[in-house]
């Protein structure tokens, strides 16, 4: 994804936490970041559908992350969309699933829930971490129209603080090259960037980008505290 700064990120590695995955996720969509998510199996074909309704290497939009009372319970879950507009998970949580039989109606209509062959489906954040591979994550920044308009709409909403720093490297004078050359690598640019908030609240993207220049150059950041 473009048009800010994206991310990505596995989600099914060993040392996953769901539940810090779940609020980390929830945090950004209240920032108005955009996700998508896809499996990445050398067991399917690309676009191979998985016995769960699922295609593998292809791309889901994620909608929604919330939690509701099941039982007793609180339940993660999280809404995707597949853009074919149809094929739908079919485990629990999908549209013929017994598990909305045991959700009380003002959950129902606390999700907008509609039940309906749309290419759109619930699952069970769990399950999301069990058969999807990797989430990507488009961070917008705050002075884009659209972020603009929707933080309006979402009077709650949280933006990102964005500072962006324009460089180059010009020969002999600011391109010092990898830190395999110690005696030339501080000719690179550098910044220093100070943050004065921390906490489980504070997240910071860094992200380096170059004009393409229809060449092949190795670019890359190092980042020291």
């Amino acid at each position: 994804m473009t048009g800010g700064v994206s991310e990505c990120f596995l989600v099914n590695a060993d040392d996953t936490n769901p539940t810090e995955t779940f609020q980390m996720m929830t945090r950004m969509s209240t920032m108005q970041s955009m996700f998508s998510c896809g499996i990445v199996d050398k067991d399917y074909e690309t676009e191979g559908k998985t016995s769960a309704g699922l295609f593998a290497f292809h791309a889901y939009g994620i909608i929604k992350l919330m939690k509701v009372q099941y039982q007793g319970k609180e339940v993660g879950l999280v809404k995707l969309r597949n853009p074919w507009g149809k094929k739908e998970w079919n485990g629990p949580w999908s549209d013929s699933s017994e598990e909305w039989n045991g959700l009380k109606e003002e959950e129902r209509k606390r999700m907008n829930l509609e039940v309906k062959d749309d290419g759109e489906f619930w699952m069970d954040f769990n399950d999301f971490i069990k058969n999807f591979s990797l989430v990507e994550m488009c961070h917008i920044d705050p002075f884009a129209i659209t972020s603009f308009q929707e933080t309006a709409e979402k009077p709650s909403a949280r933006k990102w603080h964005t500072f962006r720093a324009d460089g180059q490297w010009l020969k002999k004078i600011t391109s010092g090259g990898s830190d395999n050359s110690k005696d030339i690598y501080w000719k690179n640019p550098q910044y220093l960037l100070e943050i004065r908030e921390c906490g489980a609240d504070v997240r910071t993207v860094i992200s380096l980008m170059h004009r393409p220049s229809h060449q092949d150059i190795s670019i890359g950041v190092h980042l020291y505290k």
